[in-house]
């Protein structure tokens, strides 16, 4: 069924799946399902959200109106796709395991998505914000096996990439509307290609 929320904070085990209707959590959200987690209405958390599926089952959180203040970790657990729209000043991943596709968008005009810890990620990744940064506050970690791309909303001021798993290729497409902004790159020994102009 839906599940339409107004509480402090939540817990949430589904031995199927979970779809959120409109809710808005004045704490911590932690979902966990057997199946597919999704909504059909705008989800407000204002502390920590930690999403859990299973094996090959999505995570698609993509409404306009979402908005994730806390620290965000999400665990698909497979190769199941990730997807999540937010709208709050900065999208703060806490942790990301994925053997799948994973694309986080911050629709904030002035909005930034940054890592709070690391990354493990299988698959593609596509950041899309007016800043990104994936350092992490020093975080230099990441295994990225897949395509990294960042694409974004307008000239960013600052792109700034750490990891030290598969080289990454990195050039125009990748890195659209860069305009005037810089990447700055954190591989510990050369482990990346840069094709575009930074």
């Amino acid at each position: 069924g839906i599940l339409a929320l107004t509480a402090n904070n939540a817990t949430l085990v589904d031995a199927t799946g979970i779809t959120f209707g409109p809710s808005t959590l004045n704490g911590n959200l932690v979902a966990q399902a057997n199946g597919a987690i999704d909504q059909i209405g705008a989800l407000t958390v204002t502390g920590t959200t930690t999403l859990t599926g299973t094996a090959n089952q999505p995570i698609t959180l993509t409404d306009a109106g979402n908005r994730f203040d806390g620290l965000i970790t999400l665990a698909p657990n497979g190769v199941g796709a990730v997807t999540l729209v937010d709208t709050s000043p900065t999208t703060q991943l806490a942790g990301l395991t994925a053997n799948g596709p994973v694309a986080v968008t911050n629709l904030n005009n002035n909005g930034t998505i940054s890592l709070a810890g690391a990354i493990a990620a299988g698959g593609n990744l596509t950041f899309t914000a007016n800043d990104i940064d994936l350092n992490g506050n020093g975080i230099s970690a990441n295994p990225f096996l897949g395509t990294l791309r960042l694409q974004p909303l307008a000239p960013t001021r600052a792109i700034t990439i750490g990891g030290n798993g598969a080289q990454w290729d990195l050039n125009a497409s990748d890195v659209a509307n860069l305009g005037g902004g810089s990447v700055d790159h954190h591989w510990p020994g050369r482990q990346y290609r840069c094709r575009h102009d930074c």
